[in-house]
């Protein structure tokens, strides 16, 4: 991802004979090349921004797939894997995005582009990654404070039940890969790069805190309003559209990516979960073999076994299903199987796959790879008789929360129900009913019919705050279920209000909700 033109360095891949000529040169020669598992990136740093490029391995090299930038930052978030997130078509096999959420429990969550993503194994929901974190942000506006902010425009979201909504400040919001960054400004810096002409330019790095940790928010020089340039202190407030980027080469991962058992099966999970064994490619021994269950060998060197995987992958792919896949450990080893001085094959806390192959969501195979000295995949063997006496501990996806008596709202009704439903608003003097407010269609109408003159009004949040401001002045209301025949309905709602008499009639669409509301007044 190429986000050098929101720092204000757009010069330097604008020009594709520059980039290929000079950046790109610059950050093989100058750079540090690491692996992942399937590709290697080159790094370098140009001053404060750090500069990546994406290789991918051809028959007789490497080939240059992506690039991204990034900016090294001091904010290291420790987060809990919960789902990959869709992009935008234009990644590589060597970036995604993943959503992540608060170990602890809490509820912050954040879509994160990765850097050098390639090094991790495996995104299973519950991992827990140390991320390096920063927003590049490419619209950034600053306010004196809260209330200033709260006053502006951008916290007009809309309205649910008569109440504002906004965003929450000091906390970072993703809407499918894009983010609003909102905070106290903590600290203002300002880094340092180079143009296309070598000479030195600068851009901005404000730091917020947020439910996930402190975020540094990265942007260039011009894109702040002249006016707003002086809120740009510690104290006031920044509301950002950004992109988070997170480096995952850090920590255990800093020097590449990591080659034993444990992260190869992790690996090999990851690619059946996706239904593509493209990361396999470097990791298979030219001499491997894949061996059934009935112990027959069905694929015998790196290319026959790559592809009866991907046959396999075709296969799942256009069943059009799931076929889930869980790291799995071997815990025990049950002697009355194996017999007495049995050595195992597999010895207590071997990592190996378990997959549902067949029936969907049901586990049925377990996979086990073996290694050669160079770490290389020599057997993938599906587990059978042979195998019966190892005890398997899954890492199963944690449960949904138990709800326990947990009843969802009732937003399908018919139309007597919905009159009973508006009865009882009436009577309690209250709509702040969650099943009426949800229940009416986001355009439904309010039609009043007085001596055959109408007045409308329409939509849920217009509709509700009529209702709402009407029950607080708190009129006398005397309201009973009628016939609605003359209006063409079965039932409607007749209403006595301090001298208005008016019957309501419903009008219900296919999916049991409310899309208008008429009232006839009688009096």
């Amino acid at each position: 991802m190429n986000l050098l033109p929101e720092l204000g360095f757009g010069d330097l891949t604008e020009n594709e004979d520059f980039f290929r000529n000079v950046l790109a040169r610059y950050v093989l020669e100058k750079g540090d090349i690491f692996c992942g598992y399937y590709g290697m990136y080159a790094w370098a740093r140009l001053g404060d921004i750090e500069l990546n490029l994406h290789l991918e391995p051809m028959e007789d090299g490497m080939t240059v797939v992506g690039f991204t930038s990034h900016v090294s930052g001091n904010q290291f978030w420790r987060l809990a894997v919960s789902s990959a997130v869709p992009g935008d078509g234009d990644e590589d096999a060597l970036e995604r995005w993943v959503h992540f959420v608060n170990p602890e429990g809490k509820e912050a969550g954040a879509d994160i582009y990765l850097v050098n993503e390639d090094v991790v194994p495996d995104y299973y929901p519950g991992d827990i990654l140390d991320v390096q974190v920063v927003a590049i942000a490419w619209e950034v506006a600053y306010y004196a404070d809260e209330e200033a902010y709260y006053a502006s425009e951008r916290a007009q979201l809309g309205k649910i039940m008569g109440k504002p909504i906004g965003f929450k400040m000091d906390n970072v919001f993703s809407i499918m890969t894009e983010s609003i960054a909102l905070g106290t400004i903590q600290r203002v810096d300002r880094l340092t790069s180079f143009d296309e002409k070598g000479k030195p330019r600068g851009f901005y790095r404000i730091s917020i805190d947020t439910d996930l940790g402190r975020l540094e928010i990265m942007h260039g020089l011009d894109s702040v309003k002249e006016e707003e340039q002086e809120f740009m202190r510690p104290g006031c407030v920044i509301y950002a559209k950004c992109n988070l980027l997170g480096d995952v080469a850090i920590e255990k991962y800093q020097q590449g990516a990591i080659f034993d058992e444990e992260h190869i099966a992790r690996l090999f999970r990851n690619c059946c979960e996706a239904q593509d064994f493209t990361r396999l490619q470097n990791i298979v021994a030219s001499l491997s073999r894949y061996v059934t269950s009935s112990g027959r060998t069905a694929a015998k060197g790196k290319k026959k076994v790559l592809d009866y995987l991907n046959d396999i992958a075709a296969r799942q792919r256009k069943n059009g299903r799931d076929y889930p896949a869980f790291p799995a450990t071997v815990v025990g080893i049950d002697e009355n199987v194996a017999g007495e001085g049995f050595v195992p094959e597999f010895p207590i806390g071997t990592h190996c796959v378990a997959m549902a192959q067949n029936e969907e969501g049901k586990i049925d195979t377990v996979i086990f790879l073996l290694l050669d000295e160079e770490n290389h995949i020599r057997e993938i063997r599906s587990a059978g008789e042979r195998e019966e006496m190892y005890q398997i501990s899954i890492q199963a996806q944690k449960e949904q929360p138990d709800l326990g008596d947990f009843q969802p709202i009732q937003l399908s009704h018919t139309e007597r129900e919905w009159l009973e439903v508006i009865k009882d608003c009436y009577e309690k003097k209250s709509f702040e009913e969650m099943s009426f407010y949800y229940g009416l269609q986001p355009g439904c109408a309010l039609v009043q019919e007085r001596d055959g003159v109408y007045d409308f009004l329409r939509g849920r949040e217009t509709i509700y705050e009529y209702y709402d401001k009407l029950m607080k002045e708190e009129p006398a209301i005397k309201c009973r279920l009628t016939g609605g025949r003359p209006w063409g309905h079965a039932y409607g709602l007749r209403v006595d209000m301090e001298g208005f008499l008016f019957v309501i009639i419903l009008d219900v669409d296919a999916e049991g909700k409310l899309v208008k509301i008429t009232e006839h007044y009688l009096k």
